[in-house]
């Protein structure tokens, strides 16, 4: 009985030396408390970083007192991942320190937009072409990983990014096919041939949007007669499955080939203008005008040209004929590609048409179809004086050369040259510039030889000489 008596009064001795222990602990022995820190925190993209530093106090159980604090680290809002930052308590000499692991993600759905609130689909449930994009925060443009789907009388539009936020639209489906198919010209829709030649037609490319490839539903009509000079048509047409009709032509022209006049004693010469119009531009129309001679302008748009649009206009008005020449006169640029070409040909071409209201189809190419200076694109001179052709051009070079491109900057030399190359051909195209007022100033002496001499002096046509050299690339 004493005994368990001492193991009691021993056990309650015990537990109150405890309980004084903690209780001295908590009251007189001080540290650091921490409450409402986040060890974890996830932030936007590009949202602003605070600091969370939580609640930390330095005391014991009745009395705690503020701490100062700090703390070390980069978060890059600009970049997704995964960054830690430190944070330093201090309270005099005590110091105490707390990590936090910081995550930086996207949190947001993509942007979608869809034009339309009511899209039509094929009527065989095929999806057509919609007008959609897709933008997120982080990845940028995610177009093209929209999604599209036709569901429940419903175009269905989704898309995720890559941090697998996902967003969805949709709108309301009509079955409905009044688009027509598109009908797309092999080769050249104006041809130009001889007569007596060969003509193969090249045909046709026809895609629908609901049916697909439709090439070979293409009814043709319309014959070329190669023995007959005149200009032909061939028609295309093509039906889709909902009777939705495209049609197409293609024009080609068979053309007499050209035969020089017969010369009874006399002969014919084609003055020729290159490079302007210009400053001395009106000088020669005056010339001209005095002896009622009709020559041809090969202009261009080049810097000392612009100005004088003018002079076209009066040249065209006194019965001469516009030509082009070209728009920009870039040898670089024009023989770069056959694109290239056709787009400089082209806005010559428009402009001497806004001027004069006639379309022109008389061309000299620059440099002459035997240039060399465009042999930087092997056989592109080759290529052009067949293609210029079957779009319905007329190339011209020239047999008789005045040399005041670079061969003489004297009048009469000009004159000489000219001269001797007319009594050298029945048929003349002689070459000068009008941006040259000493080939200008040769002009008149050239007019009254020939008038004098009963050589006939002709404007160009269509149908004229070409006088056309040997192609050197």
């Amino acid at each position: 009985m004493k005994k368990n008596r001492i193991i009691v009064v021993s056990l309650i001795s015990l537990g109150i030396i405890f309980i004084f222990g903690i209780s001295f602990y908590l009251i007189f022995c001080n540290k650091f408390y921490v409450s409402d820190f986040k060890k974890e925190v996830t932030i936007n993209y590009k949202e602003k970083f605070n600091p969370t530093y939580g609640i930390v106090k330095y005391g014991n159980l009745f009395f705690k007192k503020d701490v100062k604090h700090n703390y070390k680290g980069n978060v890059d809002i600009n970049k997704l991942g995964k960054y830690q930052i430190k944070y330093y308590y201090k309270y005099k000499k005590n110091r105490y320190i707390l990590t936090q692991t910081v995550y930086v993600k996207d949190l947001e759905k993509p942007v979608l937009n869809i034009e339309g609130e009511e899209l039509k689909y094929c009527p065989n449930g095929k999806l057509k072409t919609y007008n959609y994009s897709a933008n997120d925060n982080v990845d940028g443009d995610i177009t093209s990983k929209v999604k599209v789907e036709l569901k429940d009388n419903y175009i269905i539009f989704s898309v995720d990014d890559n941090s697998g936020n996902n967003i969805v639209a949709k709108r309301k489906a009509v079955p409905n096919d009044n688009e027509s198919p598109k009908l797309t010209l092999n080769g050249n829709q104006y041809i130009t041939i001889y007569k007596d030649t060969f003509y193969k037609d090249q045909g046709a490319t026809a895609v629908d949007d609901c049916d697909g490839d439709l090439t070979s539903s293409i009814n043709v009509s319309g014959n070329v007669d190669v023995s007959k000079a005149g200009t032909y048509v061939i028609k295309y047409s093509v039906k889709d499955s909902s009777n939705n009709m495209s049609t197409i032509e293609r024009k080609v022209t068979v053309k007499e080939r050209y035969i020089a006049p017969p010369v009874s004693g006399g002969k014919v010469a084609y003055l020729t203008f290159d490079d302007g119009p210009g400053e001395y531009t009106n000088k020669l129309l005056d010339i001209l005008k005095k002896y009622n001679v009709k020559v041809t302008f090969f202009v261009t748009n080049q810097s000392y040209s612009i100005g004088y649009d003018s002079a076209i206009k009066r040249a065209f008005d006194e019965g001469h004929t516009i030509a082009l020449h070209s728009y920009t006169h870039n040898y670089s640029y024009i023989y770069a590609s056959e694109s290239n070409y056709f787009e400089d040909l082209t806005n010559i071409q428009n402009k001497v048409k806004n001027i004069t209201g006639y379309t022109s189809t008389i061309i000299r190419f620059p440099g002459g179809s035997s240039n060399t200076v465009s042999r930087f694109n092997r056989g592109i001179m080759t290529r052009l004086a067949n293609e210029v052709t079957n779009r319905g051009f007329t190339y011209v070079d020239w047999n008789v050369s005045s040399g005041d491109a670079g061969g003489t900057t004297d009048t009469a030399k000009v004159y000489e040259n000219v001269i001797n190359g007319i009594n050298s051909h029945d048929v003349s195209v002689v070459l000068q510039h009008d941006i040259k007022e000493f080939s200008v100033n040769a002009v008149e002496d050239i007019v009254k030889y020939c008038i004098n001499n009963g050589i006939e002096l002709r404007p160009l046509t269509p149908n004229g000489p070409t006088a056309h050299h040997g192609i050197n690339n």
